[in-house]
């Protein structure tokens, strides 16, 4: 299919979790003075797995309010497994993503609703948190409204680059992801950029770039094999080089949106749908760890009309996203979302504050944890003898009870849960209050469902028996 004709894909669950790519680009070069991304030819052809899709837009939705309408367009990397503190300074922040934050509001402090990304994508396009039934491969509502369906209802062309080989490995349970779409030849990000400098992608659009690099890059059960002190300089080695190399397809995208003189009319983000712990809580990956290394993601947006090269301290969620685009757009939101659009932190019109705000994040039934005004209770199966360890329903088995102070401890070493009593009762309340809206009748089907992904490789951390 001629990308020229795509209009929107699949607005449900089906169509648009799990949305990975693998590609290669280039650094950032100053030419005639002027900071800009050059790419170099790509270094690798597109994967096998990788695929866009697309499919007839669907009627508007309910409108919360309507505004003016505005033909911007929005380029968002979701590099699955980013860190935070991986954009937050250093020369450890690789040369295009660089490019991109100094010319962006950089939000320090975001929270996906999970930490893995089936749940963690489907509810950050859907602007609120998807239900467990919403995710099983029979159960994929249709007026579950995602946020490229939106936009394509309002005119918008979308599409998604995305490659997961674990996932093409086994078709037959898992073909549901794919929904009925039509593939396009920009399947991955390289492609995407090759699309652009062909003039071959219509205006406005909506592209959502999944990259799973460095998840992929932690893998190896070599890793574990290893003694602990090796095992997590060798994993940060990894993972720091996989960050480098797709970083380069951020720089094919760049170079291609800035050669098609877009630049002036595009949104860029760049955000996670989890982070990765590399053994700085004796554990390595992501799942049901959710220690701040894997529950903090990193969220950036660059929009060229508004200051660049700023911070934002205040907490905000990956649900955030879909209303915030949509009010840059000038389209209305959808009346179920959840989110909170970031306009005007965004404009400078306010700073960003939590004010009493919860983030809750669940992990499949074992684990789960929440943030409100810095404080975070951590509520997880390990780490605690087990005479200490609670049952909270409705996660499964018994827990141990984590409670920090992110501001005077952000590394999580200093437990207090035995000595600040009325936080704890606090921060109780509204975790309870979370895990109540995430209930499903199904759980026992979605517990089935989420062990048969871990048995094919998906992640390693447990899962419910």
């Amino acid at each position: 299919m001629d990308p020229a004709a795509v209009s929107g894909w699949e607005t449900t669950a089906a169509g648009c979790v799990l949305l990975l790519s693998a590609c290669a680009s280039a650094p950032v070069v100053t030419v005639d003075g002027t900071a800009r991304p050059v790419a170099e030819p790509a270094a690798v052809e597109p994967g096998v797995g990788a695929q866009a899709a697309a499919a007839a837009s669907p009627a508007r939705p309910e409108a919360v309010a309507a505004s003016e309408q505005s033909d911007v367009n929005f380029i968002v990397f979701d590099i699955d497994s980013l860190r935070a503190d991986r954009l937050e300074g250093g020369p450890g922040v690789p040369a295009n993503l660089r490019w991109l934050k100094q010319r962006g509001v950089l939000f320090t402090r975001a929270y996906p609703p999970a930490g893995w990304t089936l749940p963690s994508v489907v509810s950050m396009l859907a602007g609120r948190v998807a239900p467990a039934e919403a995710l099983l491969p029979e159960e994929h509502p249709s007026h579950h409204r995602l946020l490229p369906g939106i936009l394509a209802a309002y005119g918008y062309h979308t599409g998604v680059a995305w490659g997961n080989t674990l996932l093409n490995r086994h078709p037959r349970r898992l073909s549901w992801l794919s929904g009925d779409v039509d593939a396009t030849d920009y399947g991955t990000a390289a492609g995407f950029a090759r699309a652009l400098q062909e003039e071959r992608v219509p205006e406005p659009f909506f592209v959502l770039l999944h990259d799973e690099d460095l998840h992929t890059a932690l893998m190896g059960r070599h890793l574990r094999e290893l003694p602990p002190a090796k095992a997590a300089d060798l994993s940060r080695q990894q993972y720091q080089q996989a960050l480098l190399e797709y970083d380069r397809s951020v720089g094919d995208v760049l170079s291609a949106a800035w050669d098609a003189k877009l630049m002036e009319r595009t949104i860029f983000v760049v955000l996670s749908d989890h982070g990765e712990s590399l053994y700085e809580h004796d554990a390595l990956g992501h799942g049901d760890l959710l220690w701040e290394e894997v529950a903090r993601v990193p969220l950036l947006v660059v929009d060229p009309t508004v200051r660049g090269d700023r911070r934002e301290t205040a907490a905000v969620s990956t649900l955030d996203l879909a209303p915030t685009l949509l009010e840059r757009a000038g389209i209305p939101r959808h009346a179920e979302m959840e989110g909170q659009s970031l306009g005007s932190i965004l404009r400078g019109e306010r700073r960003g504050r939590s004010d009493g705000r919860a983030f809750v994040l669940d992990s499949d039934l074992e684990s789960a944890a929440v943030v409100v005004d810095g404080d975070k209770l951590l509520v997880h199966p390990h780490g605690c003898p087990a005479s200490e360890r609670v049952a909270w329903k409705p996660l499964t088995g018994k827990q141990c009870i984590f409670l920090f102070n992110l501001d005077a401890d952000p590394e999580e070493r200093q437990n207090r849960a035995s000595q600040d009593s009325a936080t704890l009762e606090r921060l109780t309340a509204a975790l309870n209050t979370g895990l109540q809206v995430r209930q499903t009748p199904a759980l026992d089907e979605y517990a089935e469902f989420l062990s048969e992904l871990q048995q094919r490789g998906y992640w390693e951390a447990a899962t419910p028996k």
